[in-house]
C-alpha cells in the first residue's frame, strides 16, 4: 500500500462520517456507488453506477484514486511525471444527449482521475470502472475546492480546452464504450488552438473539502 495502515484506518473513519457542507452536516456523502459487476483476469475489475452531487454554490472537483484499494496522496500534493511528456494530462468526454461528462487524467506517481462539476450539479455515470491488483474492497474519492497546477493556476484554466462537465449529467454507458472523445487529441489537431502554458508541470495541489472512502461490497 502507498500509505501506512494508520493512514488507511483514519481515512476509512473519515469517509464513514457525515460530511459537512457550509458548516452544516448533511444526510449522506455527495458520492454514491452501486456495484453492478465484477470480473477477474490479469487484475480485478469492478463496474459501478457512480453518482456525484455538488451541494455548493461554486464548482468542485471530485478526485478519484488511480486504482481501487489505493489512497490518494495524503497531503494533496500530487506530483506529475514528465515521462508522459510536457503535458501530463488527458481528458475524455462522454455525451449521450443528457449532458456532457468529462474525466481528466493526471499522470504520474501520484496520478488521479477527476471530474469538475458546476455549482449544484448532478452527475450519474452508469458504467464507471474501478481496477486493481488485489480483490477490490474500496476506492478513494475526494471532494476538492481547487486543483492548482504548480500550486498557482487552477487546472481548468491551465488546460486550453474546457473540462467542466454539464450541470446535469446522465450517462448509461461505460468508460470503455468507445463513444468518448479524447479532448487532448482533438485540441492538438485543431488549427489555431490556444497553446498550453509554457511551464513544466511539477505538482497539482488540491484543496480538499471532503474525503470519502467508498466500500465495494
Amino acid at each position: 500500500m502507498r500509505h501506512a495502515a494508520a493512514i488507511l484506518t483514519a481515512a476509512l473513519a473519515f469517509g464513514c462520517a457525515a460530511p459537512v457542507r457550509d458548516g452544516k452536516s448533511t444526510a449522506g456523502p455527495p458520492v454514491q456507488v452501486r456495484v453492478k459487476s465484477r470480473a477477474e483476469g490479469k487484475g480485478y475489475f469492478c463496474t459501478v453506477a457512480l453518482a456525484l452531487e455538488n451541494r455548493h454554490d461554486f464548482p468542485v472537483w471530485f478526485v478519484f484514486a488511480d486504482a481501487g484499494n489505493q489512497l490518494l496522496r495524503y497531503d494533496g500534493k500530487f506530483s506529475a511525471d514528465d515521462r508522459y511528456g510536457k503535458v501530463p494530462f488527458e481528458a475524455s468526454e462522454y455525451n449521450e444527449g443528457k449532458g456532457s461528462a468529462i474525466f481528466v487524467n493526471c499522470f504520474g506517481d501520484d496520478g488521479f482521475l477527476a471530474v469538475l462539476l458546476p455549482a449544484q450539479g448532478h452527475f450519474h455515470f452508469g458504467g464507471f470502472s474501478v481496477e486493481g491488483g488485489t480483490p477490490l474492497r474500496f476506492f478513494d474519492v475526494w471532494e476538492v475546492k481547487s486543483l492548482k497546477v504548480n500550486g498557482k493556476t487552477p487546472l481548468q484554466q491551465w488546460l486550453p480546452y474546457p473540462v467542466s462537465s454539464s450541470p446535469s449529467v446522465g450517462i448509461a454507458g461505460g468508460m470503455y464504450s468507445g463513444q468518448q472523445d479524447n479532448l487532448k487529441w482533438l485540441h492538438e489537431r485543431t488549427p489555431d488552438a490556444k497553446p498550453y502554458p509554457d511551464e513544466e508541470v511539477k505538482t497539482v495541489i488540491a484543496e480538499p473539502i471532503g474525503r470519502y472512502v467508498m466500500p465495494l461490497p
